[in-house]
């Protein structure tokens, strides 16, 4: 995965991640199934590890879901319902997530 957003209904696997357009914050799906951002120090994390196998959803109704390997999900934005078809996930040019959904902003972490 490459670029700085993912259209649902786009999915992320340990080792894929997103790039800010200006290459100074990359968002990497761990293998321990931690996703993390990064400028020139760690910004954020989802503390999702211990979850091998685990993989990223972003659902076609506004929510970012990480699954464990037996499709459990292990953690959420909690934003479903808010989005639609149109949701992105995106990381901006100072590390900051956010999901859009038609350019609105419904949920954002830095």
């Amino acid at each position: 995965m490459s670029g700085n957003r993912l259209t649902a209904p786009g999915q992320l696997y340990p080792g894929d991640f997103l790039r800010s357009n200006n290459n100074a914050a990359t968002a990497t799906f761990l293998a321990n199934g931690n996703f993390v951002v990064t400028t020139t120090k760690q910004v954020w994390e989802s503390s999702s590890t211990g979850n091998g196998g685990a993989f990223i959803i972003m659902q076609s109704d506004g929510n970012l879901v990480i699954y464990d390997g037996n499709d459990k999900p292990v953690w959420a934005t909690d934003t479903g319902g808010k989005g639609g078809p149109a949701s992105q996930l995106c990381l901006s040019d100072d590390g900051q997530l956010q999901i859009l959904d038609g350019g609105k902003l419904i949920w954002s972490r830095h």
